[in-house]
């Protein structure tokens, strides 16, 4: 039996930093919080199941808008770090919030910026809860939402696993950016 795959993608500003930015720590230590609490889960029974995470971007040889969007339309959580307001995160966010509204009401939707970032809300995000991080002088990210975020990513992808009445088998977790 094939396993599901629950695909966790982060939209935020690729800057000469890359996988060193303070969003990219935040992404990895909180997906990797996710996926540690639900492997140990005792409710979780059914473990046929693989979780992804991955940045949203693009690939040479082709169109980087189409190949974002397939992301996104293929994601099922969608993380994006707001703190630099990119307008092509922006654009990103913009194109997901369609998509859950037109193709995928499944979608999750997610939104992190450091705390220090602008304290202006983006007005059109106004309803949306944007989990804050801080990042300490020797670069240790910690969430200031007591544990929303990390609640909510376990609470849908628990019911995605459990909604999918899977198998019992080993669950497991790969990471797409080192392959």
């Amino acid at each position: 039996m094939s396993k599901k795959i629950i695909n966790i993608n982060l939209g935020y500003q690729w800057d000469g930093d890359g996988l060193k930015a303070n969003a990219y720590k935040a992404f990895v230590q909180i997906c990797d919080s996710v996926i540690n609490q639900i492997t140990r889960s005792k409710k979780i029974n059914n473990k046929n199941f693989l979780i992804t995470r991955r940045r949203l971007r693009g690939s040479s040889g082709g169109l980087m808008f189409e190949r974002i969007y397939k992301m996104i339309l293929n994601s099922n959580i969608l993380i994006f770090d707001t703190t630099k307001r990119n307008p092509n995160v922006m654009l990103e966010l913009g194109m997901a919030m369609a998509i859950q509204k037109e193709k995928n009401p499944e979608l999750n939707i997610f939104l992190i910026a450091e705390d220090n970032a602008d304290r202006n809300s983006i007005s059109d995000l106004s309803g949306y809860f944007i989990s804050k991080y801080n990042v300490s002088k020797s670069g240790k990210i910690t969430f200031k939402d007591n544990h929303s975020l990390r609640s909510s990513m376990v609470s849908a992808i628990s019911s995605m696993i459990i909604n999918n009445e899977l198998v019992k088998i080993k669950g497991a977790f790969i990471d797409l950016e080192n392959i």
